[in-house]
């Protein structure tokens, strides 16, 4: 256990006090890239923060969206289901500058949604999450300039998939 050196703490209970609270919406995002990054086995490999795209499988490219009806903030209503899809310039290997092409950089997007509808419901409970697995040129095709894309539109070309068909899905579609 790593030490934070010159307190009493270690690095999980950093990790506890920042960002146990998963529902909230970037450690719920890095939760869905946590859950895809696991059934492709790719959890030896460290999160990288300023990549064009989540992830990297056998040679591929996955971005990673997620959603949720609940919030960690107080809510009148539940939240409308959209997902963020625009293009978007790729951080140059200098780390410093933009390249000037604006695309949709990886190959494929999967679309997480955190069915819950009550605070009470486990986040960490995978069987109320569903996956929607978007090839890149199908959501070009699609929605070609659009900047986001609504549950109803998405459910209009895939069917959902749990977690658990999660691997053999985004293999079919590689």
């Amino acid at each position: 256990m790593k030490k934070i050196i010159g307190t009493p703490h270690n690095i999980n209970d950093f990790w506890e006090w920042a960002y146990s609270d998963v529902l909230c919406n970037i450690n719920r995002g890095i939760l869905a890239e946590f859950l895809i990054a696991s059934t492709l086995n790719l959890t030896k490999r460290r999160r990288e923060e300023f990549d064009e795209v989540d992830l990297h499988y056998k040679g591929k490219k996955i971005e990673v969206k997620t959603s949720t009806f609940i919030q960690c903030w107080s809510q009148k209503k539940l939240s409308n289901i959209i997902y963020n899809i625009s293009k978007k310039r790729k951080l140059k290997k200098n780390g410093i500058n933009y390249t000037k092409t604006v695309k949709r950089w990886a190959d494929i997007y999967v679309f997480c949604l955190y069915t819950a509808k009550k605070k009470t419901e486990n986040i960490l409970n995978t069987k109320l999450w569903e996956f929607y697995i978007i090839p890149t040129k199908v959501l070009n095709k699609k929605f070609k300039n659009q900047k986001s894309v609504s549950l109803n539109q998405i459910k209009k070309i895939c069917e959902p998939i749990k977690y658990s068909k999660l691997k053999t899905n985004i293999k079919n579609e590689i």
